[in-house]
Formats: structure tokens, C-alpha cells, sequence
């Protein structure tokens, strides 16, 4: 059993059901030939990305095989994408129900809105190739984080036990505003280790950095891993402290010395910033405390097997197995 995979499974199940309204069947292991497919496609994707977008583009004058199979998945996932929100159109024509707003599935909202089935296989599109890696990593990383802070562990299942009484209780919208630990817990395991190491951008007009002059055209590289694990921004950034991301007034951590204390707001940027942030940030927040809140209040989470590291492929991506032990918890 493979815990990394059976997380990137549920991340294709949930994203499936939000950008295709189709469910993929990844987690009940009903995985039928278009889905594997899709999965392929997705895989061969991050195998050929770093190689085609990252390094000399050879492919401009020599089309290379990682070039012809990078283009070839992005020209199955599109396809199969089309084919999915095709027949889910089709199935919700057919449906005389009239919904009320909150039940009307994002592809019909964005069919409705733009009338183009396209842009809603371009979100698709988006959703997998940059939603999957990136969500699974971070999930893994918060549960390695808390099962190696056993007392960090203690404060958020405290937290949990108030907005879920039962291990069964079912997380809504108010349930995950009144998550503020589970939040920073995330948050803190994200400025620790970034699911992307670096964000990139092309200056659009001339700036002035640090008394620097870089003309437009330029490619800046800014390496949010090295800047959120400096103590110049951050006291102790190697410590998982949760505390320091707590606003005054969300829950009492006045034990903790960094509570309260001004963050740069630049400092750490795990979804990016402005016009080029991650499209599917809301929806991976909602992820992130969905999942973490109904495993922490169910198991007792442990990991014993050494400290984990990382490889950037292209993610931030623990090199190690996970094998974390799960002890139901009594109540």
C-alpha cells in the first residue's frame, strides 16, 4: 500500500468531480481505461515538464522525445477532458431538476457563463496538471510535520473535538472557518517546505530591486523556500511552530513568544501572488483542512522511521516511502 498514492488517487477523485462533474473512481478502485489514461497522461506530464520547460529549448529547432510525448499527453488529457464534459452536459440536459444555486456543479457555472465547453476542459486542464502533485505533497507534509510534534498534534485534535463532536461529523463552510490551528498548521508546514520551490516571473517594465536596475524582459526567480526558512524573517525556521501564524483573539497562545508577531506579507508564497497566483487556491485550502480534519479526528498519527527529505521532480517531493501508523483514537 502505497499512502503517497492513495493520496494523489483522492486528489484525482476530488478534482474529477469539481472540473468534469464525473467521478473517476480512483479511491474505490474503480479505475476503468479513459481514466487510466488520464492518469497516464497526467504522469507523463510531470516526467517530460522540467526537461521541456526548464532547460535549453532544444525542442525549438529539434523536436526531442520528451518534446513529442510532453505534447502528446497534453493532447490525450484534452481530449479525454472534452469527452468527459461532453457527456456530463449531455447528462445534465437531460436532468429536468431545477437546482438551486449551491447544488449547480462548477462545469455547468462555467458552460453557462461562457457558453464554450472549452474553457471548462482549460480549467480542467489546470486543475489536474497543477492541483494533484502539488495538494498530495502538502497533505503529506502536515501529517509528517504533526506526527512529529506530538504536542502540535494534541493542540489541533483539542481543536477538532469542539467543531466535530463525533468522528462522523460532517465538515462544512462554518465547521473549517472555525479551524484557525488546522489553518496554521498548514500554513507552517508550507513555509517549512513549499510544495514549489521558487516562483518565476517576466518583468513586465522596468524595476529597481534593492538598488538594482533590471530592465523589462527580464526572467526573476524568487526562491520563496530560501526566503520563508531564514531566521532573518522567521526566529527558529527549522521548528514547526504553528503559533506564529495565530491572529490575536482566533485562540489562546500566549505560551508561544512568536504569536502575534508581524509576518512580511511577502515573505512566504506557497500559491504565488497577483494575477499569476494559483487559479486553484480556494479549492485546495478547502482540500488541505477537509481531509486533515477527518483524519486527525479519527487515527493518532505516528511516523518512526527518521527525518524525511526532499527532491524538487518538479515539486518539493519527500524522497522517502511514507509509512505513517494510524491508531484510532478512542472517543
Amino acid at each position: 500500500f502505497s499512502y503517497l498514492n492513495f493520496v494523489i488517487f483522492s486528489s484525482y477523485t476530488a478534482i474529477g468531480q469539481v472540473s468534469l462533474d464525473t467521478r473517476l473512481g480512483c479511491v474505490t478502485g474503480d479505475v476503468n481505461t479513459e481514466t487510466k489514461r488520464i492518469i497516464e497522461a497526467i504522469n507523463t506530464f510531470f516526467w517530460t515538464v522540467a526537461e521541456v520547460e526548464l532547460r535549453m529549448p532544444i525542442w525549438r529547432f529539434y523536436r526531442t522525445k520528451a518534446y513529442k510525448r510532453y505534447i502528446e499527453a497534453l493532447d490525450t488529457f484534452t481530449e479525454l477532458c472534452m469527452d468527459n464534459i461532453n457527456r456530463a452536459m449531455e447528462k445534465i440536459a437531460q436532468d429536468p431538476t431545477i437546482k438551486c444555486e449551491e447544488n449547480i456543479s462548477l462545469l455547468e457555472r462555467i458552460v453557462e457563463k461562457t457558453g464554450n465547453p472549452k474553457i471548462a476542459a482549460i480549467l480542467a486542464m489546470d486543475l489536474f496538471l497543477v492541483g494533484v502533485d502539488t495538494t498530495s505533497v502538502a497533505v503529506t507534509s502536515t501529517i509528517y510535520q504533526l506526527s512529529q510534534n506530538p504536542e502540535k498534534q494534541d493542540i489541533l485534535v483539542r481543536e477538532l473535538e469542539k467543531v466535530l463532536p463525533k468522528k462522523t461529523s460532517p465538515v462544512d463552510i462554518q465547521t473549517l472557518e472555525n479551524m484557525p490551528y488546522l489553518r496554521a498548521c498548514i500554513k507552517e508546514t508550507l513555509r517549512m517546505y513549499p510544495v514549489t520551490i521558487a516562483n518565476g516571473r517576466s518583468l513586465q517594465s522596468d524595476a529597481i530591486i534593492s538598488g538594482y536596475h533590471i530592465p523589462k524582459g527580464t526572467h526573476i526567480i524568487f526562491s520563496h523556500l530560501a526566503a520563508s526558512n531564514s531566521d532573518e524573517y522567521f526566529p527558529e525556521p527549522y521548528r514547526f511552530i504553528p503559533e506564529r501564524w495565530i491572529k490575536r483573539g482566533e485562540m489562546d497562545v500566549s505560551d508561544c513568544p512568536y504569536a502575534g508577531q508581524l509576518i512580511h506579507p511577502f515573505v512566504s508564497l506557497p500559491f504565488g501572488y497577483g494575477r499569476r497566483m494559483c487559479i486553484g487556491r480556494r479549492f485546495a485550502e478547502a482540500e488541505l483542512q477537509i481531509l486533515l480534519s477527518k483524519l486527525f479526528r479519527k487515527y493518532q498519527v505516528e511516523y518512526n522511521y527518521g527525518k524525511l527529505t526532499y527532491k524538487v521532480m518538479p515539486t518539493y517531493y519527500p524522497e522517502q516511502e511514507l509509512k505513517f501508523k494510524l491508531t484510532e483514537r478512542l472517543n
